[in-house]
């Protein structure tokens, strides 16, 4: 069995999350997710690349 999550990518989040988070726990199998800022996934890519270049 393989554990599927995804990356939710946006520029900014609202403070008040909850409703959303609680939405996608409880009506899919998804239980690993992540949030991710497009500023944070640019330097989490760079770093990973940095020696490549």
């Amino acid at each position: 069995m393989k554990k599927i999550g995804f990356i939710i990518v946006s520029n900014s989040f609202k403070a008040n999350f909850d409703s959303f988070i609680n939405e996608i726990s409880w009506n899919t199998d998804k239980k690993c997710f992540n949030l991710l800022s497009s500023e944070a996934l640019l330097y989490f890519l760079a770093y990973k690349t940095k020696d490549h270049i």
